[in-house]
Formats: structure tokens, C-alpha cells, sequence
């Protein structure tokens, strides 16, 4: 016996506080609260798990982390000593849990005193304190301070960590603007090294403010990488190595505002934050990245099999259900908050 079963569908409008996506689209944003009150500029997180984040001020601040959790509630402040808060601008974490902190933030591109710093997990720290090692360094390609205008390309705001190495990508100040992150190479380990330049991507034709990177991170699993800009982030994958721009890329729009702060929470779930401007702003955002239902493929199993038309779709999509089996099936849409959305009907019986 064969039962077929066909179920007409229309995309359902996901809404969220600052953005409306469709299930066209392969994200969802959502605001999830106000940041604790002393973090006025986040300019780099790292996250715990999805109730436990920590961030710092750039150079408004003191050379300080906060946790807090995501209601935006204070839970710890941990003082980083014998450090100052130049310009902090990032944060990095380790497969051991070890922390860096990219005090490189560069906007006149004439700063010869770049660092990092690095403490352990914070959760082996018992006391409000920690002194920090320290990562001292220059860029490979930087011979004047500051470059002429056409070459200030050596402020960074972005920074991971993966196997042996930190990975830092510039933000572009260059007149004319050329529209290129730079990707610099560092050990893990203190010291005084040159940052090797190893690669570059282009970003897009300008204004700097809609196409500079102000953040990165990449996934648990390391095979996502995002780099983060006021109103878009890119995202890697399908990579090899640590050749990032290698492989796949996407690029999504976001509401406008100063994001500076990006980190995963898993594979496929991530937390923003943006600094306070004008009264606007100071928010934790949670990010969702979708699987695209425009290119659902086929999937079969013993008992089912489903065809799904037009595919790709746009606007409404055909799902045809078949069993060899007799019985009742039920099918259920959920969207990427878990909510169930849909009910549906079905043509034919058993």
C-alpha cells in the first residue's frame, strides 16, 4: 500500500523586535536584554553558555571583565592587574579555556605599543583579581606611524583563536577606502612578536562604517567563521585549515547599529552586543542561523519519503508525503524558537 499525502504551505513571517525575517532568509535576531549598566561599550564578549557571557568597555573603560547573564544581570567583575585599557577592542578564547584580550584597537593607525593579554579561565580564578600575561606586538607590513592616509589599514577590532594561533583581521581606515580586512597570524604564547600577514578579504566598496569588522568569532566545532560589522556579518565555512576565506561565504544584513561584540553560544546560535550611541543601543542580541528552506533537499527513509516543489521556492512550497505503510502521520512546523506554527491538512488517505 502507498499513501500519499500533500501539504500546501506559505512561508510563515518570523518578527522580532528590531528586524522582520522571512523563512526565506537563513536568520533570526532577537533582543534579549539591556547590558549591565557599566558596560556602556562592549566591544568584545565571550561566552560561557547561554546564560553566562563575559565582555569589557573599550577605551572608556577600566581594564576590567563583567559576566553577566543573558537578563543582563551583573554577576562578577574580575580586574585585570598591571594592564591598561588603551583600546580593547576584542576578546579571544582557547581550547584550554585561557582568555586574550586584543588591546589593539588603532583608529589614527600610529599606536607602536599594541598588546594582548592573557588570563586564565576565569572560573579557575577564586579571588577579583588576575595578572595577566602579555602578548607585545607590531604588524609585518606597518613601516611608518601613522602610514600615509591611502595606507591606514592597521587598526584591529577582531581576533580569534584557533589550534596553535591567534588570528587578527584589521579595520580599514584607508582614504580612499579599499575595502579590505587583513588577516594577521600570532602564537598563543607570551612575548614580542611581528604579526605575519597571511591573507586578506574584501569587505565591500564602502562607506568604513557599513563595511569594516568590528568583531569575530568562530564556532565550537571550528568550522564556522564570522566577522562582524555594524550593520552585516560574513560568514565562513566549508574552509580548510586555517585558510578561512577559502571556502564558502554568506553575507547577512542586521539592524544598524554599533556592533562590536560577537560570540557563539553553539554551532548555530550566537550572542551580539552593541555600544550605547545617541541613547541607542547597550543591547544583548541573540542570533540564530537558520537552515535555508529555499533548498530543502530530498529525504527518505524506510518507512517515509518526501518531495518537496518547486525546489528552490520562494513563496510556497508543496510537500508530498509518501508511505508504503498504512497508518496516521502527523506533521508539525515548528519555527527556530521551538514554537509550534503551523497546522496543516492533508489530501488523499490510506
Amino acid at each position: 500500500m502507498f499513501c500519499s499525502y500533500k501539504i500546501k504551505l506559505f512561508l510563515l513571517i518570523v518578527m522580532s523586535i528590531s528586524i522582520n525575517i522571512s523563512h526565506s532568509q537563513t536568520i533570526s535576531i532577537v533582543e534579549k536584554a539591556t547590558l549591565p549598566a557599566i558596560l556602556i561599550q562592549s566591544s568584545g564578549i565571550e561566552v560561557v553558555n547561554k546564560n553566562y557571557i563575559w565582555s569589557h568597555n573599550d577605551s572608556s573603560g577600566n581594564p576590567e571583565l563583567y559576566s553577566f547573564d543573558s537578563t543582563g544581570t551583573l554577576l562578577r567583575t574580575l580586574k585585570i592587574l598591571n594592564a591598561t585599557n588603551i583600546d580593547w577592542e576584542d576578546m579571544a578564547k582557547d581550547a584550554l579555556g585561557n582568555f586574550y584580550i586584543g588591546d589593539f584597537g588603532n583608529n589614527t593607525n600610529n599606536r607602536q605599543d599594541l598588546k594582548i593579554y592573557i588570563i586564565p579561565d576565569p572560573a579557575t580564578i577564586l579571588v577579583d583579581s588576575v595578572i595577566p600575561q602579555v602578548i607585545n606586538y607590531s604588524y609585518s607590513d606597518q613601516f611608518a606611524f601613522p602610514p600615509a592616509d591611502s595606507l591606514k589599514s592597521f587598526d584591529a577590532e577582531a581576533m580569534i583563536a584557533f589550534q596553535d594561533s591567534l588570528y587578527i583581521f584589521s579595520k580599514d581606515w584607508s582614504n580612499p577606502y579599499n575595502g579590505y580586512t587583513k588577516l594577521y597570524k600570532l602564537p598563543l604564547l607570551p612575548g614580542t612578536y611581528v604579526a605575519e600577514l597571511i591573507d586578506s578579504f574584501y569587505t565591500g566598496p564602502g562607506p568604513p562604517i557599513l563595511y569594516s569588522i568590528t568583531s569575530a568569532d568562530i564556532s565550537l566545532d571550528n568550522s564556522k567563521l564570522i566577522l562582524l560589522g555594524y550593520n552585516k556579518f560574513w560568514l565562513f565555512s566549508n574552509f580548510t585549515g586555517n585558510d578561512f576565506f577559502s571556502g564558502t561565504t554568506e553575507l547577512f544584513d542586521l539592524p544598524l547599529s554599533q556592533k562590536e561584540a560577537i560570540g557563539f553560544i553553539t554551532n548555530d546560535e550566537l550572542y551580539l552586543t552593541d555600544e550605547l550611541v545617541s541613547g541607542f543601543g547597550k543591547r544583548l542580541y541573540y542570533l540564530k542561523i537558520l537552515p535555508d528552506p529555499s533548498t530543502i533537499k530530498e529525504s527518505e527513509n524506510e518507512a517515509l519519503n518526501f518531495t518537496v516543489s518547486p525546489n528552490p521556492f520562494s513563496e510556497k512550497i508543496t510537500i508530498s508525503i509518501g508511505s508504503k505503510e498504512a497508518g496516521n502521520y502527523t506533521l508539525t512546523i515548528y519555527n527556530e524558537l521551538g514554537q509550534k506554527k503551523w497546522a496543516g491538512f492533508q489530501e488523499g488517505n490510506c
